[in-house]
């Protein structure tokens, strides 16, 4: 078993503290989903305690919370750790499978071989692929949500369009690196707008003829519709994964939102990478960003 690393502890127990308790109070800077993902088979363990009589507990601040979860209130940290990494493990081989079906869609079964060989020899992902963090499991989560944006634009119908927009939502609430699908699915989109392939929008109730006619900017409010309709879906299911909780949020907002704690969590860390702070490389201490 590999030893817990330095950011597993305050991941699994702010998972923890959501799963059991509802909690959403501990700033990480990152959306909750991978680490209640982690912290699900914990609940097999019927003894598992969580430091609520600590002061920190109650504080934004995760440190003293989940060093004392893991080694302290607990005392089996290794059984800990392996359950926690089981839905990684599967992510990743999740993520593999959708690289194998995109690639075959692309460049048929040798192109997927290849592709899948590749992915399952990388040492980046076989070293994150089985750790309680959100490295693996966002990764996962962005490429899946491309490729149904891809698939949708594709062939348009309802189905494609649920799985890009929850997809889409899932990529978010796994972590803000997936703030990159914005741009890049945009870029997608006004591909599709130009492409010689005809575009039959069979979820608008259109005819396959109004859609294969030379203007293509017919198309133009056919894909402005289909991506309001992917961000709503993606908006609602951000808000599921937080438990449709609605409130203002913290410091930010008087008015209430829908998951107020996702938000509060971008804030927090655009805030953070803001402020100055010390890093220690080749033996010297300096401050910076």
């Amino acid at each position: 078993l590999k030893s817990p690393t330095y950011d597993e502890q305050f991941y699994l127990v702010r998972g923890a503290a959501f799963v059991k308790r509802g909690e959403l109070h501990m700033l990480i800077g990152e959306p909750v989903l991978l680490n209640a993902l982690n912290a699900l088979p914990l609940l097999l363990l019927p003894d598992l305690r969580l430091p609520t009589e600590l002061p920190s507990w109650s504080e934004t601040s995760f440190h003293a919370s989940s060093e004392a979860f893991l080694w302290r209130v607990n005392p089996n940290a290794e059984q800990i750790i392996f359950l926690a990494r089981l839905p990684t493990m599967a992510l990743a081989l999740l993520l593999a499978a959708f690289v194998y079906r995109w690639s075959q869609a692309l460049f048929g079964p040798w192109g997927a071989l290849l592709s899948l060989l590749l992915v399952a020899f990388d040492p980046n992902l076989i070293a994150h692929g089985r750790l309680a963090n959100t490295d693996l499991g966002a990764t996962a989560l962005i490429l899946i949500s491309a490729y149904w944006a891809w698939r949708l634009l594709r062939r348009p119908n309802w189905a494609h369009l649920a799985a890009a927009g929850i997809t889409l939502g899932l990529a978010q609430a796994s972590r803000f690196t997936a703030l990159m699908l914005g741009p890049s699915l945009l870029v997608l989109f006004a591909v599709r707008l130009f492409e010689r392939q005809p575009f039959v929008p069979r979820p608008l109730g259109a005819r396959a003829a109004e859609w294969t006619l030379k203007n293509r900017w017919r198309r133009l409010p056919a894909l402005l519709l289909i991506g309001l309709l992917v961000i709503v879906i993606a908006y609602l299911t951000v808000w599921a994964v937080h438990g449709f909780q609605f409130g203002p949020v913290q410091g930010q907002t008087a008015f209430p939102v829908p998951a107020p704690a996702y938000w509060e969590q971008l804030f927090y860390i655009l805030q953070r990478v803001e402020r100055e702070g010390q890093a220690f490389l080749l033996g010297e201490l300096y401050t910076g960003g």
